[in-house]
């Protein structure tokens, strides 16, 4: 228990220890590392260019459009260790393996169904062309990424097209 009165200098420096630490908070610096990672060799700074290869696979051979698709198969095309796509996805991205791949199927998503030639198809068709195991997976990623469940999206973008 601390009894008054209280020597300034000494609040002085429990006030400058907690300036220095709400500094390092806020600037991003960890102060100890994740330990799920902590042995792990691979360094920060090569996250923004495994990144960019991890998108460019996925996106040009549209490996998210495969229902079993997953972290294995991912670091086979690229010849990695699945570790290190994990981490970098983890903590390079900040999301885990699932939201990410999901992010680049509520894409598609949207592109199918603001396309005139899928009007005959249902949203739970185009869920599946788009690699969606379950249409309860589809709407919960959707409306995680949009804000909007499918049906809303098609009447938003409708609209906006019309006027």
């Amino acid at each position: 228990m601390i009894e008054w009165p209280v020597d300034i200098s000494f609040l002085s420096v429990v006030i400058a220890l907690l300036s220095l630490i709400a500094l390092l908070v806020n600037s991003g610096v960890a102060f100890l590392p994740p330990a799920k990672y902590a042995s792990s060799s691979l360094n920060k700074n090569s996250y923004d260019e495994m990144i960019t290869e991890i998108s460019r696979v996925i996106r040009e051979k549209q490996l998210y459009k495969q229902f079993d698709f997953n972290l294995k198969l991912l670091s086979n095309e690229l010849n990695s260790n699945p570790g290190y796509i994990s981490q970098t996805i983890n903590h390079g991205l900040g999301i885990r393996f699932n939201d990410y791949i999901n992010q680049f199927r509520v894409e598609e998503a949207k592109r199918q169904l603001r396309s005139p030639e899928n009007k005959h198809l249902t949203i739970e068709a185009i869920s599946e062309l788009c690699g969606f195991k379950s249409k309860s997976t589809f709407f919960r990623a959707f409306k995680k990424e949009t804000g909007l469940t499918p049906k809303q999206f098609i009447q938003v973008s409708k609209k906006s097209s019309d006027g």
